[in-house]
C-alpha cells in the first residue's frame, strides 16, 4: 500500500512505496533548462541541416547537459 505524507514543501509524490520529494529548488531548474531548449532549439535545427554535423552538435550537447547534470548531483546532493 502506498502512503502519500504531506508536508511544508511541494509535496510528495509516492511511487510503489517509494517517497519522492519535489521542493521549488529542483523544479525550477527543470523550467529554465526547458526554456533555454525552447529558445535555442530553432536556431540549433536550422545551423544543422546536414545530419552529420547534427549528430556531431547533438552528442556535444548531450555531453555538456549531462556534465552538468552529474555536478549538481553531486555536489549540490
Amino acid at each position: 500500500m502506498s502512503i502519500i505524507i504531506a508536508n511544508k514543501s511541494l509535496g510528495y509524490i509516492s511511487v510503489k512505496n517509494r517517497i519522492i520529494s519535489m521542493d521549488f529548488d529542483q523544479i525550477i531548474p527543470i523550467f529554465y533548462l526547458i526554456g533555454i531548449l525552447i529558445l535555442m532549439l530553432p536556431s540549433f535545427i536550422k545551423t544543422n541541416l546536414v545530419k552529420r554535423q547534427f549528430f556531431n552538435n547533438l552528442s556535444i550537447w548531450l555531453i555538456i547537459i549531462l556534465t552538468v547534470i552529474l555536478i549538481t548531483y553531486f555536489f549540490l546532493r
